[in-house]
C-alpha cells in the first residue's frame, strides 16, 4: 500500500464540496467515495467542528476494531454494497486487516451562533 497523504474532496450531504486530507489508501479503495483534489478548482477545507460521516467495523479474525471516514453518499461502503474496508495496522504480523462494518454514522455540522437583536422598548 502506498502512503502519505493528500488533499481529496468530501462530498457532503447537501450537495456542498470540501477539501480533507485523506491518506492516500483511503482514496485508492473506490467504494470510500473520494476523489483526489485535482489543486485547480478553489474548494473550501473541512469545517474544524464538524463530524464527517464515518463506517465502524470489527475484524472477522482478529476482534480489532476500526473506522474509516466516508468520502461521498453514493460511495458503496456507505450505501451497503461494500461492506468489508482494509485498515493499516501496528503490527508488523498483520500489516493490514479486513474489518465488517458493524455501524454508519452520519455527518454533522456544529450549530452557527446566532445573534438575536433585543426589541426596541415601544414608547407610548
Amino acid at each position: 500500500m502506498a502512503r502519505g497523504f493528500v488533499y481529496a474532496i468530501y462530498t457532503a450531504d447537501d450537495g456542498r464540496f470540501y477539501l480533507r486530507q485523506v491518506d492516500i489508501d483511503s482514496t485508492l479503495d473506490p467504494g470510500r467515495g473520494w476523489t483526489v483534489w485535482d489543486g485547480v478548482a478553489e474548494v473550501p477545507l473541512w469545517p474544524a467542528r464538524a463530524v464527517p460521516r464515518t463506517c465502524f467495523g470489527v475484524s472477522q479474525t482478529t476482534g480489532r476494531r476500526g473506522h474509516t471516514v466516508v468520502g461521498s453518499t453514493g460511495a458503496s461502503l456507505w450505501v451497503g454494497v461494500q461492506t468489508v474496508f482494509t485498515v493499516e495496522t501496528n503490527d508488523p504480523d498483520v500489516p493490514r486487516d479486513f474489518l465488517t462494518v458493524t455501524r454508519r454514522r452520519g455527518e454533522s455540522f456544529p450549530m452557527r451562533h446566532q445573534i438575536v437583536q433585543p426589541e426596541a422598548p415601544v414608547v407610548t
